[in-house]
């Protein structure tokens, strides 16, 4: 399959890519066998996310589970209540199933509710803890218990030219990001497409979180890094200047600037380009290859501390409750996440990095050109067809592999940081004063003793 990008229409297919994320409901295909025994036992699934898309997912293999099962499931949404769970589970009404957020689920971890999934997995005649990435069974595995899973994540990095990357760009600093970036030329950019300070702090900060705040030891410090990054990024001009600007110009203009923009990285008037993994698909060959020209590329990662780039992410975990009496039963619902269809389906269509090692594999050597979303498609791009080379596939799938996986992304305190950043971007807070705020705001959350918490 032969794919053509233009500057309008490359825009509108990563769209439609990026909202296949959250259409779910037509992915998932459940595993049936029929049994013509009544239905005489009720399990509990509880959803805590607040995902309309996974909502409708489950409940449709919920639905078919039911009509071909002895035991009959309910599933029930609390919309990210937790405080309504615990009152259920004090009233007696303890649920089978989990289903929620990583932070979420660390707080089910911390209250004992999870049970072991090893052994459900050594019961598991077609899916063994072996099958999946050493990685994410690392990222997960407590004092040897299992206690949730996910069936796939994310990645982001930054890559650059490796003929233009030097020693010191690999896995940089805050001050190296920085230093890069105002040493280049006039009319020369640091990251590919990012124009304004807004678009440029997802490429400064996206590591700042896990910088600044040492969960184990529930403290956290935003003085020494967050303000002198802050103080760079308002050397851009904000979103709705730099949008201002694009709607003065004459059409002329805009076609030439437009022409110019898509070749940035091609003709090396940007550094970096942000990529995003999301599965093993099209949409990576396009950010990782296509858009450099072929060239070959060095992974430099985001800026961070202790150069650790690469940033991870887990959308949704699902766990068994410890004091079920249908482990096996809850578990013949959750791995149909796990199968090859599925693995596939979410590999392809952007939604997730597959856990199951051999659908990785499979996807990345073994996905012919055809087929729809295939890193091998061929992609038309300023006027040349390009396909992936074989090098560069090996490199996403070493970087996948050996990629250090946190999984217990904390949403509530990222939500805080940005709305801070947001204050010192539109002069209500100098960089000082946001890094205090934030110091003084997220403190207060982390005060409250967690035990049993996790290594992260």
């Amino acid at each position: 399959m032969k794919r053509f990008l233009s500057t309008a229409a490359s825009a509108l297919l990563i769209l439609s890519l990026t909202s296949c994320a959250s259409d779910k409901s037509s992915e998932i295909s459940v595993q049936e066998t029929q049994t013509t025994e009544p239905v005489t036992q009720t399990m509990i699934a509880a959803d805590l996310t607040s995902d309309a898309d996974l909502s409708n997912t489950l409940q449709s293999m919920i639905s078919s589970y039911n009509a071909y099962n002895p035991q009959h499931i309910d599933y029930i949404s609390y919309n990210g209540d937790i405080a309504a769970l615990d009152a259920d589970i004090a009233a007696g009404n303890m649920p089978d199933i989990f289903i929620a957020q990583p932070y979420q689920m660390l707080q089910l971890k911390n209250k004992n509710y999870l049970a072991d999934l090893s052994p459900l997995l050594e019961q598991d005649k077609d899916i063994s803890k072996n099958d999946f990435l050493p990685n994410v069974i690392s990222s997960l595995e407590t004092n040897g218990r299992l206690e949730s899973i996910y069936c796939g994540f994310r990645l982001s990095t930054v890559a650059a030219k490796s003929y233009r990357t030097t020693e010191d760009m690999i896995n940089w600093s805050y001050d190296e990001a920085i230093a890069a970036g105002e040493s280049l030329y006039s009319g020369n950019k640091l990251v590919y497409e990012y124009n304004s300070r807004e678009m440029m702090s997802l490429f400064m900060l996206k590591n700042i979180s896990r910088d600044c705040i040492d969960f184990n030891r529930k403290k956290c410090d935003f003085s020494a890094l967050l303000p002198p990054a802050l103080r760079y990024l308002k050397t851009f001009p904000n979103e709705s200047s730099f949008s201002s600007s694009l709607l003065e110009m004459s059409e002329d203009e805009k076609k030439e600037y437009n022409n110019n923009a898509r070749l940035e990285l091609i003709n090396d008037r940007a550094l970096v380009n942000t990529i995003d993994i999301n599965g093993i698909n099209w949409y990576y060959s396009l950010n990782a290859y296509v858009n450099f020209g072929g060239a070959y590329i060095t992974y430099l990662g985001y800026p961070s501390k202790n150069g650790t780039g690469t940033y991870s992410a887990v959308d949704t975990m699902f766990a068994v409750s410890d004091t079920s009496q249908f482990k096996t039963e809850s578990w013949q619902l959750l791995r149909d996440f796990f199968t090859e269809e599925n693995q596939t389906q979410m590999g392809l269509n952007n939604n997730g990095i597959p856990v199951i090692e051999k659908v990785l594999d499979k996807l990345a050597y073994d996905t012919p050109a055809d087929t729809q979303f295939s890193i091998r498609e061929n992609i038309s791009f300023n006027g040349q067809d390009q396909v992936i080379s074989d090098e560069a596939v090996d490199q996403l799938v070493e970087l996948v592999k050996g990629a250090e996986i946190d999984p217990w992304t904390r949403t509530d305190i990222d939500s805080i940081i940005n709305e801070e950043i947001l204050s010192a971007f539109n002069g209500d807070k100098t960089p000082e004063q946001c890094a205090e705020a934030l110091n003084e705001k997220i403190s207060a959350i982390l005060a409250p003793p967690i035990e049993n918490d996790p290594e992260v």
